[in-house]
């Protein structure tokens, strides 16, 4: 039986919405427990489908019913009843600067000094998420999406319906809501011997 616990978090981010079969959509969502610092992921999460009341923005805090995954080995992943979610204030940046939303995120069991770093907890205990933060950027960048990934994107989709569709009754199916593929991609490129001299 799973154990229910009201937990209060701050969300930092929030990935494009993906068709499901069982939640017709969820959006993977990051946030951190207010009492740990330590950052979680929660999910399903029907983002485009959910109240207005309980529509979140990024850095901005809620409340909710969430519990450990018990099919997800990753120790960060949490599942939460959407329907329960409670918003409140949202914090705000500081003449531009992150200070307040980074004291929240940026905490010693939540950096790692390289990529390698991750990738090593990774194998040893399954986390799969955690800051890495160099001193130095080497380029961001930006790649439009060319046809041919837009085709996949359509082919995929077209096949996630077809597979929501023998789940789901059909009146349900016309409340789906389109999803169009991305126009950009974004890299931001870095070298990590920065991050292992910091």
């Amino acid at each position: 039986m799973l154990k229910w616990e009201r937990k209060r978090i701050l969300i930092w981010g929030k990935t494009r919405p993906e068709i499901s079969k069982k939640y017709r959509e969820t959006v993977c969502t990051g946030g951190v427990f207010k009492d740990t610092k330590h950052l979680i992921r929660i999910y399903p999460i029907p983002l485009r489908y959910m109240d207005d009341e309980r529509i979140f923005k990024k850095y901005q805090w809620i409340e909710a019913n969430v519990t450990k995954s018990a099919s997800d080995p990753r120790p960060e992943s949490y599942k939460i009843q959407y329907e329960n979610i409670e918003i409140f204030e949202t914090i705000p940046t500081d003449k531009g600067f992150w200070n307040e939303r980074a004291k929240w995120i940026i905490n010693d069991h939540n950096v790692f000094q390289s990529v390698e770093e991750l990738q090593v907890r990774q194998q040893a205990d399954h986390t799969s998420l955690g800051l890495v933060k160099p001193l130095l950027i080497d380029d961001i960048v930006s790649e439009q999406y060319n046809d041919t990934e837009k085709s996949s994107f359509w082919d995929n989709y077209k096949n996630a319906l077809k597979q929501l569709e023998l789940q789901l009754e059909q009146d349900t199916i016309h409340q789906v809501k389109p999803l169009s593929p991305p126009d950009f991609r974004f890299i931001v490129k870095f070298n990590p011997d920065y991050a292992r001299r910091a």
